[in-house]
């Protein structure tokens, strides 16, 4: 945030509705973005932008969830209700319009690659979620030609809908290798007249090429909060209320390694760039963020320095030197992974005031685009942070554009990391130059 504005006090979001607030949405940093040694970053030039500065936009008159990029650069996919709309991000004009999901849109992701169909035919594939009724996840498969519209082949009618999540917390569904899907199915069971669930999580590998469930992974005994694949496709893990994260071999399907039970919830984490490290999130009896490596479990750091609130989202940098992570109260931090120290802080003044200013600040959506990280705040401002120049940037909207709920999604950055696309609430899609 531009640190010359003013901030809002606990009084002032108080007394106020939500409106309210994102109206006379302004505010301070109590610390900013530092080079290693101390230096305080530096905006480039330009910047801070606004609404109108953008590169192009796609008038959606949706608040939408996550877009999606293909991974050529080629299409955008976004949900729309209960539809999927895809665009060509080069001319920002809609191709093709899905429809089968019975409820809202939640998720949509590209394939890494092209998949080939039985008359060796190259095609996108897309999987979209949504959640029906008694909270039964719904994941969708479609494959798309070279132009963005639907291909339908006899043999993949019935295959196209699956019970299942894909997830949260930015997990990486699809294997570097384009071979498996990961996702999972919940099985909640109601037990008790007082509403209490036993749950009995199943982790899913699919198997892209056939198109059918290669292994069901076993051994969660309440919701799994984050499920990712690792860089080098041997292995997946699961993280789990249950207080533990499970490390699979992705072959054998066997549960290789179980980190935990660490005594309360555990919400997210994330792979090292070279798959040796496994970074989770704790949300109680105490917060904190804590990395072990994958092979022999053994705890490598462990950050307790976090406010009483949940972080949600971590991102590592490309080389693996840094770890980031953003929480509930618009924090974000970026530790030594080795040693658990931290070397930096981005923190808005009003972090943590109340409960209804956290709401709009909360930071999530992190990633490391090279060695820039990107976030984005509840309210809908996007940062980004380029660690090795020590430069900022940020993209927000002006306080007199009009907006009357934050934005439900975040954002997502082309492969050849020139272009951002950014979901706001009013209903528009904006393509930024990076």
């Amino acid at each position: 945030m531009d640190s010359d504005t003013s901030s809002v006090t606990s009084s002032d979001t108080e007394s106020t509705s939500g409106d309210r607030v994102i109206e006379r949405w302004n505010q301070s940093l109590i610390s900013d973005f530092t080079s290693l040694c101390g230096a305080p970053a530096a905006w480039v030039p330009g910047h801070p932008q606004h609404w109108g500065q953008e590169r192009a936009k796609i008038q959606i008159n949706e608040n939408v969830k996550t877009p999606a990029l293909s991974h050529d650069d080629v299409l955008i996919a976004v949900g729309v209700r209960n539809e999927i709309h895809i665009y060509h991000l080069a001319t920002q004009q809609r191709v093709e319009v899905l429809q089968g999901h019975k409820s809202k849109v939640q998720t949509v992701v590209f394939a890494g690659a092209q998949v080939q169909n039985e008359q060796n035919e190259s095609h996108y594939l897309l999987v979209s979620q949504s959640q029906e009724k008694h909270d039964t996840g719904i994941i969708m498969t479609w494959d798309l030609d070279r132009h963005g519209k639907r291909v339908l082949s006899h043999d993949q009618k019935d295959k196209s809908r699956l019970p299942g999540e894909l997830g949260s917390h930015g997990n990486p569904i699809f294997s570097p290798d384009n071979k498996t899907m990961i996702y999972v199915i919940q099985n909640g069971m109601l037990t008790d007249p007082d509403g209490m669930s036993e749950y009995n999580p199943s982790v899913i590998l699919w198997d892209i090429e056939s198109r059918s469930l290669r292994h069901e992974l076993l051994g969660h005994t309440d919701c799994v909060l984050w499920i990712g694949i690792c860089p080098n496709s041997q292995l997946a893990a699961s993280i789990s209320w249950d207080g533990t994260a499970r490390i699979w071999d992705m072959g054998s399907a066997a549960c290789i390694r179980i980190l935990g039970p660490f005594g309360g919830q555990l919400w997210s984490g994330v792979f090292s760039p070279d798959g040796k490290y496994l970074a989770i999130s704790q949300g109680s009896p105490e917060c904190s963020v804590h990395v072990h490596d994958v092979a022999t479990g053994q705890l490598i750091s462990r950050n307790e320095d976090l406010p009483d609130l949940w972080t949600r989202s971590l991102a590592w940098n490309p080389d693996g030197s840094l770890l980031a992570g953003g929480s509930e109260n618009g924090h974000v931090r970026l530790w030594d992974p080795n040693t658990g120290a931290e070397k930096m802080r981005w923190c808005p003044s009003f972090a943590g005031h109340t409960k209804m200013t956290m709401n709009y600040s909360s930071a999530g959506g992190l990633q490391f685009v090279g060695q820039k990280l990107i976030f984005r705040i509840g309210e809908g401002t996007v940062g980004i942070y380029d660690v090795e120049r020590n430069l900022k940037r940020q993209f927000s909207r002006l306080a007199e554009d009009p907006m009357h709920q934050c934005p439900r999604g975040y954002m997502i950055c082309s492969n050849d990391e020139k272009v951002m696309v950014v979901p706001d609430a009013d209903g528009v899609l904006r393509l930024w130059d990076l």
